[in-house]
């Protein structure tokens, strides 16, 4: 993989053999005694500026910028408590911060905290995002807002819609019409209509719930998405990162993020998956990567060792964010992910498409 700190670009083809150590090779290649491995390598770029920034949405405005909506966090929270921190608005020019606003902040009489808000580019030039609402009960809710960047960046109101129960019309519907009370994280649009949450519960810690989201607020439920309990990096939970990327109109490149405990600790990673869409508009996952694409050990020998977590019991790569790459032909070349490295900062990680669709069966 190719990695880029104070103007230098250090080389670093990590090899998928599964009898390589990455940390190994990662720390022989910043010595530089690592050959090329892989015809495609990921590159690594942590942007200058974003020390307790992570978890951000990320798109690109009409003047080719890049735009971040990220937790800012000054301290962790309390054991079984949420990391609690403003939501603020970057806007990087070639690839380095401009400017930064904050959009929102918790307060003591709100009955949210909002964070890891997800963004889908609608078609009228508008934002989609999925986000998670923490209750005063620290249930967490999967919540919605459509607004423009030019609304974001004149500091409007950020007010999104918390979904707290699902039915037909409005959710002011009498309690005898709604089919039940929804509580989740990772909420995530999948098209201008349909947004994915992971449901609470240990029972659904390997599946998704998808609802129709109108422009009235209101919200039906639409289907399950089942994962393998298998993966030998999610083994524990599954969890969404970036809103799909659609190559056509029945496929979609779906990282997603998973869990493991590795000596009582929470291990964190991301893989690739490919999102299918049948004739009937059902959607399924499948092509799920046996190795993750980005873990921990990535990061190990490239980002300061003794500064690396904010949470002791974990190991912590999450993304909310990514843009597709296209090149001169219009076809995506590849995928930019906005990466969390363990709560304390967003790493730019850039990854080929081809590996992540190279070993797609599609039969």
């Amino acid at each position: 993989m190719t990695y880029e700190t104070g103007g230098t670009v250090i080389d670093e083809r990590i090899s998928a053999l599964p009898s390589v150590s990455m940390a190994k090779l990662a720390h022989q290649a910043v010595a530089g005694s690592l050959e090329p491995l892989l015809e495609s390598a990921l590159t690594i770029r942590e942007i200058p500026g974003t020390e307790k920034f992570y978890n951000a949405a990320a798109w690109e405005d009409e003047q080719g910028n890049t735009l971040l909506l990220g937790r800012k966090i000054e301290k962790a929270g309390e054991e079984g408590e949420p990391d609690v921190g403003s939501l603020v608005l970057l806007t990087l020019k070639n690839g380095n911060i401009d400017s930064s606003k904050e959009i929102w902040k918790p307060s003591d009489d709100a009955d949210y905290s909002l964070e890891d808000a997800r963004a889908l580019p609608l078609n009228d030039g508008k934002i989609m995002f999925g986000l998670t609402a923490v209750d005063r009960n620290k249930t967490p809710h999967p919540a919605v807002i459509i607004v423009s960047t030019a609304e974001l960046a004149n500091g409007d109101s950020f007010k999104p819609k918390v979904i707290e129960a699902m039915g037909q019309g409005r959710q002011t519907t009498p309690l005898a019409e709604i089919i039940d009370t929804v509580d989740g994280k990772n909420g995530t649009p999948i098209s201008s209509s349909l947004v994915a949450f992971r449901p609470e519960g240990e029972a659904n810690n390997h599946q998704l719930r998808i609802f129709e989201y109108r422009e009235d607020g209101s919200v039906d439920h639409k289907q399950y998405i089942i994962f393998p309990k298998d993966i030998p990096w999610a083994s524990w939970r599954i969890g969404t990162t970036i809103p799909p990327i659609w190559l056509d109109d029945n496929q979609a490149i779906f990282p997603i993020h998973g869990i493991t405990i590795v000596d009582e600790k929470y291990i964190y990673s991301i893989g690739g998956a490919r999102l299918h869409k049948d004739s009937e508009g059902i959607l399924s996952i499948d092509n799920i990567s046996q190795k993750s694409l980005i873990d921990p050990d990535t990061f190990v020998g490239i980002i300061d060792d003794d500064d690396v977590e904010l949470h002791s019991e974990r190991r912590v790569v999450y993304c909310c964010g990514g843009i597709a790459v296209k090149a001169e032909t219009g076809e995506i070349d590849s995928l930019k992910l906005f990466v969390n490295v363990g709560d304390k900062r967003t790493v730019e990680v850039t990854v080929p498409i081809d590996q992540l669709t190279r070993d797609w069966d599609t039969t």
